[in-house]
């Protein structure tokens, strides 16, 4: 399947189609694929489809304006929501309300596919630049956002 869209829709927002491995790739860290951007929806969502290797994943942030929902297509991933860690494996949800500190882990022994969305839309104006950024240089791309790194946990992500 092609990927396409046009531009019917209201506010900017119009229909898109991607088939596998379509999308606009964000190099960095992880493989990250945007699906759809929110120029695409009106500002509605941003979706990404990620793919993490083991011990790979976000470390501790908040985003302020925006919820964030994941969906784990493969392997085992652990998140820590708030105070709460869940370790979940393919076709978990998690959803992670705005002003809520967060962080993900693989930890499979293999890589972790998920999809994630932003709703509304904006963290991932931000993508391209924050993944090619310095450390020091990333911090201030997030707040640029509305979002930010925290602290990182006592106990990292899956060394319980």
């Amino acid at each position: 399947m092609t990927g396409w869209s046009t531009e019917e829709g209201r506010a900017g927002a119009r229909p898109i189609v991607l088939g596998p491995g379509e999308g606009r790739p964000i190099p960095g860290r992880e493989e990250v694929v945007l699906k759809a951007t929110g120029a695409e929806t009106g500002g509605a969502a941003a979706v990404l489809e990620a793919t993490t290797a083991p011990g790979g994943g976000p470390d501790p942030h908040v985003h302020h304006d925006n919820d964030e929902l994941f969906y784990v297509l493969e392997g085992r991933m652990r998140f820590r929501v708030g105070e709460r860690e869940v370790e979940v494996g393919a076709g978990a949800f998690v959803f992670v309300p705005r002003g809520t500190v967060h962080a993900a882990r693989n930890v499979g022994a293999g890589p972790v596919r998920l999809l994630a969305a932003f709703v509304p839309a904006g963290p991932e104006r931000d993508m391209e630049a924050f993944a090619a950024a310095a450390p020091a240089e990333r911090d201030r791309l997030a707040r640029r956002s509305g979002s930010e790194f925290v602290a990182p946990p006592t106990t990292p992500l899956g060394k319980e």
